[in-house]
């Protein structure tokens, strides 16, 4: 590695180009060839170092936390290597008690080029995995599927190629765990009238919390919805309480004020809060939360030899003009719009919880994608489990968002295996097997993101990918139709 700068001070979050243009190393990277002039800094092997002094040996429990690690990066305290990441769409939480000591402990994150990373990968897996090149940029071959990182870094007909790395979150060591921490939650609506009678709905929140230090301890929780207690639970934490499980608490409400898209109505939102209290602590978490039925009305349109579906949504049994927009990755909220819905783009980010928060507040349907777009993915084990921890992460921080309609698998990955049959344009001494491609999207959005996805929220609809001529386990041969940005699908 050629060390062309440093920063002697960086401000976390933030990644290298940004560091680099704080510290006046590098100009504006949209400032005319600046994506060329600049691509070295994605070429280079940048590492973040902390110095955290501690008073006391009292850091047995310590946990060193990032919320987002943008790139592939190697964590080490004190010397000792941690761990190896390679996903920037999860959080990472690392016991460091056995590794710190009192006084002056040396935090160090990694981050080696990406593009390094992910042709390494490509050369080791079996055979090739195509995406789609974008010959507009610098980056190409980016083999971009072998890492979990957004693919419009890797440049995209819309935008540059930056690569950026860095700790894009919030990092911290949390050194003290409250004798009940209450985490997150998931608001569950059923209406036990069914679908057309919103008269009644039954709200269920459950509550995953840390409850480590109050093991045999008695704990009250507490349900308030606009800071009136509606229900309440004094439990036992158990021995082998785990940091994933959960306390339920259930309210029925009668005559809801219901949420509706922006132009359907007011986009209502009930103030929902869990307390957990005994004699020696208190702790509460908050939500906003509206009560909405949505639907995606898919009914058979079939006549002669055309089949078909509608495709189309339903909020409180109304139907619903999609009037929206495609969100890419962006620095800044809109505050002025005028769509009912956002499709969150799969070659992007997933966002932050502000902007689903906002999107509840204006009445904006969320199209969520997961991150996957225009390309194959690989198949071996170590990827599709590095997966699947990406959806149970993201997919229990957002079903808590009323906005969010619909869970979308994907970007364009159906539609590329037609593509690269059609028009391949692949580096040379490679070829695309269709076969193997169809096989690998099975694999992965079929038979292991839908059912994980059902598990974790089975209040909304999901498809596999976009555009669609639907799931392959229901209809293997459906697949086989061609593409579908053709004439036989408009």
């Amino acid at each position: 590695m050629v060390k062309r700068s440093s920063v002697p001070h960086a401000s976390v979050p933030g990644t290298s180009h940004v560091h680099l243009m704080d510290a006046g190393v590098i100009g504006d990277p949209y400032y005319r060839f600046n994506e060329r002039e600049h691509r070295w800094v994605a070429q280079e092997t940048w590492v973040y170092e902390a110095h955290v002094t501690l008073q006391s040996d009292a850091a047995s429990g310590a946990k060193l936390v990032f919320e987002t690690l943008d790139g592939v990066a190697r964590v080490l305290v004190n010397g000792k290597q941690l761990a190896t990441t390679a996903n920037a769409f999860v959080s990472y939480r690392f016991g460091v008690g056995a590794v710190l000591v009192p006084g002056v402990n040396q935090i160090q994150v990694v981050f080696e080029p990406v593009l390094q990373y992910t042709r390494q990968q490509a050369d080791k897996y079996p055979y090739f995995v195509p995406a789609t090149e974008n010959f507009n940029t610098w980056t190409e071959p980016t083999r971009r599927s072998f890492v979990r990182k957004a693919g419009s870094d890797f440049g995209w007909d819309w935008g540059p190629a930056f690569l950026t790395s860095g700790i894009a979150g919030s990092a911290y060591i949390e050194m003290e765990v409250p004798v009940v921490k209450l985490k997150d939650l998931q608001v569950v609506q059923q209406f036990p009238r069914g679908k057309d009678d919103l008269s009644v709905v039954d709200v269920t929140v459950q509550v995953t919390l840390d409850g480590g230090n109050a093991r045999h301890e008695n704990v009250t929780f507490d349900l308030l919805i606009n800071d009136e207690k509606v229900a309440g639970v004094t439990t036992t934490i158990p021995e082998d309480w785990t940091d994933d499980a959960a306390i339920q608490l259930s309210y029925q409400l009668e005559n809801p004020k219901l949420w509706w898209p922006a132009g359907y109505g007011d986009a209502y939102l009930y103030n929902l809060r869990v307390e957990a209290s005994n004699t020696d602590f208190n702790s509460s978490i908050s939500h906003k939360s509206g009560i909405r039925v949505v639907e995606l009305v898919q009914d058979d349109t079939s006549a002669g030899n055309v089949t078909g579906k509608t495709f189309y949504f339903k909020v409180n049994r109304v139907p619903i003009f999609v009037k929206g927009a495609n969100w890419i990755p962006t620095d800044s909220f809109p505050t002025r719009t005028k769509t009912s819905t956002v499709r969150v783009w799969g070659g992007g980010r997933y966002e932050s919880d502000f902007f689903y928060s906002e999107c509840d507040r204006l009445g904006i349907l969320v199209w969520q994608e997961l991150m996957f777009a225009c390309g194959m993915y690989p198949r071996d084990t170590t990827f599709l489990e590095n997966a699947l921890k990406e959806v149970a992460f993201q997919v229990s921080r957002l079903r808590k968002y009323t906005s969010i309609a619909i869970w979308g698998g994907n970007n364009e990955n159906e539609n590329m295996m037609e593509q690269f049959v059609e028009a391949p344009i692949f580096p040379p001494g490679t070829t695309f097997n269709r076969d193997i491609a169809v096989a690998d999207f099975t694999k992965l959005f079929v038979d292991l993101i839908h059912p994980a996805i059902a598990t974790l929220d089975s209040t909304r609809p999901f498809v596999d990918t976009s555009p669609s001529n639907g799931l392959y386990s229901v209809d293997p041969y459906v697949k086989r139709w061609g593409p579908t940005n053709g004439v036989a699908y408009g």
